[in-house]
């Protein structure tokens, strides 16, 4: 199943809650007023639909520098990226994609990140050097002292991450 949210310019009040597994989306708009973007949920992505009981793990294991890596099928690119995440709730990322070995795009980001249940969220405040403002919610599935993965809940994209320190 799929949820759209449509965007408008003025005249809404939403409410997007998690609750349980469950996207409940509350959205209340002047009928005069035009929608000007959409974003798209998948409700039977694995961070809906993993069952399993929440790693039960402390929240400094999470803290050090992780590595990961993605196959963009989009642009016909790999993504690496090296994710620091301190005790303090702050976290740096770098970002770097290849194509045929060679470097072809870098970005960072950073700002603060906390764990509670099977919920990774990150609140973004900064993408290379321009300030934002955005939030990701990832169900985690699983975590060992060097491993953890995880699922985006807004784009079902699943990552795996090593941890190196």
């Amino acid at each position: 199943m799929k949820i759209k949210i449509g965007f408008f310019i003025f005249g809404f009040l939403s409410c997007l809650c998690l609750l349980a597994g469950t996207l409940f989306v509350t959205l209340i708009q002047d009928k005069n007023t035009p929608a000007i973007g959409v974003i798209e949920f998948d409700m039977s992505s694995n961070a809906y639909q993993d069952e399993d009981t929440c790693p039960n793990i402390a929240y400094d294991a999470l803290v050090g520098t992780w590595l990961g890596e993605k196959e963009i099928q989009e642009t016909g690119t790999i993504r690496r990226w090296t994710n620091t995440r301190t005790a303090d709730g702050h976290y740096n990322i770098k970002f770097t994609s290849y194509r045929d070995g060679e470097v072809v795009d870098e970005r960072t980001e950073s700002g603060l990140w906390s764990y509670s249940g099977c919920l990774y969220t990150v609140i973004v405040k900064k993408v290379d050097s321009d300030p934002v403002l955005y939030q990701e919610v990832y169900r985690v599935h699983e975590v060992t002292d060097s491993m953890m993965k995880y699922t985006n809940f807004r784009t079902a994209n699943e990552f795996k991450l090593l941890k190196t320190r």
